[in-house]
């Protein structure tokens, strides 16, 4: 990597941009940190929750509707809740997950029923069965995961379940009678829980090419997968030796193996859990009641990072894309309400997209000034104008010095 130099003074003048109006505008953008928060309605009736989003910043969740106040699955775009219905015979639905394609996965079932089926809902309002179990996620190759009861001859055991192309797959166990698949990253890899042995608190598992390994936990006998990103970075909760439970983020080499285990903390209470985690391991989850982002090596309470006096309390974050798009669900005035977090203004020099501008990001900047292509296909989801630091709308040596100074603060 070359390396970098401070310039003089005179070389932070481009036109009639200076030295004192580039660090205003760095400290105005580190300043504009709020999220944009979006009420995403109901179909109808009091409730609603999202559970999942795609990289368009399509949603996926569950609402009630006026008739019988019965839950329904829908779809979130461009400002539209769609309701996505349910199967003839089922007049409840909720939905898991969403890929690229806008196809949402999940359940359709009667309450109280044995009857619940796996669906999945492909444009504007078909919905199909594929199979008796509940969708958990499909990514973006349409392979679904999820769980199925009972597993081989075990009378009240749940099995992970893989589904492609019309054809069911059970992934067994960790050596107990139950399991249950979470979520699938575009490799397929497969996360969630599984007992080690019977009638013992689940570990959480990664499953990689027909192998199902045992995750581990953070010292204690408890832990569950909730989801996995390309990095083979994997995200939950677990219980520690001294009993609290806290989330999570391993990373998981390509043999299965935990190569670091990190404890996310908590946000008071002495509990957190962690749902969604995107390509560059931004993980959100909840923590005593409260929704948190976990970016940085550090914890942060969501409901901190939206406009004072909005009305609205964040209580669980479900999911992240690539573009800090979050999701999740809160009170909104007093009434529980599906949510959509709206990325805070780009920072100049943040070429990596975790919201800071540190020593991280110094390889990536050194790309976008000498190779962009490599940088597009290193940092997919990131903006390679955030190298830009002059904005004068092209990137050149002459944002070298720029760059330094919102790296230093100096």
């Amino acid at each position: 990597m070359p390396s970098i130099q401070i310039f003089s003074d005179s070389a932070f003048l481009r036109g009639s941009v200076t030295r004192s109006a580039v660090v205003a505008a760095i400290a105005g953008a580190a300043a504009a940190s709020d999220f944009q928060v979006i009420d995403l309605g109901t179909l109808g009736g009091a409730l609603s929750s999202a559970t999942a989003l795609n990289e368009s910043g399509d949603v996926a969740g569950v609402s009630t509707v006026i008739v019988g106040e019965a839950l329904h699955a829908f779809r979130w775009s461009g400002g539209t809740m769609i309701d996505l219905g349910a199967l003839p015979n089922h007049p409840q639905s909720s939905a898991f997950a969403i890929n690229a394609a806008g196809d949402v996965v999940g359940l359709s079932y009667s309450l109280g029923e044995l009857d619940e089926a796996a669906v999945i809902w492909r444009g504007a309002g078909a919905v199909d069965s594929i199979g008796a179990f509940t969708a958990r996620s499909i990514n973006d190759l349409g392979i679904v995961v999820g769980v199925a009861r009972p597993i081989s001859n075990a009378i009240a055991g749940m099995g992970a379940v893989r589904w492609e192309n019309g054809a069911s797959q059970m992934l067994g166990t960790l050596g107990g009678d139950a399991s249950a698949a979470h979520a699938i990253n575009d490799v397929g890899w497969i996360v969630g829980q599984s007992e080690p042995q019977a009638a013992r608190p689940p570990h959480a598992f990664v499953w990689i090419n027909g192998a199902m390994h045992d995750l581990g936990t953070l010292g204690g006998d408890y832990s569950v997968a909730n989801d996995v990103n390309g990095a083979g970075q994997v995200v939950g909760v677990a219980r520690r030796a001294d009993g609290v439970m806290h989330a999570f983020r391993f990373e998981v080499s390509a043999s299965g193996v935990v190569t670091q285990r990190t404890d996310l903390g908590d946000l008071g209470g002495q509990y957190s859990a962690a749902y969604g985690i995107n390509r560059q391991g931004l993980v959100v989850g909840t923590s005593f009641d409260r929704a948190f982002l976990y970016q940085g090596g550090v914890m942060t309470n969501l409901n901190d990072r939206i406009p004072a006096g909005s009305g609205w309390v964040l209580t669980r974050a479900t999911a992240i894309n690539d573009r800090m798009q979050i999701v999740g669900e809160g009170r909104h005035n007093g009434s529980v309400r599906a949510f959509l977090l709206n990325p805070p203004p780009a920072l100049a020099g943040d070429m990596n997209c975790d919201g800071f501008v540190t020593v991280g990001d110094v390889g990536g900047f050194v790309l976008a000034l000498t190779d962009p292509a490599g940088y597009a296909a290193q940092y997919p989801a990131c903006d390679i104008q955030n190298a830009d630091m002059n904005q004068d709308g092209f990137i050149t040596v002459g944002d070298i010095g720029l760059f330094v100074l919102a790296l230093t603060g100096e």
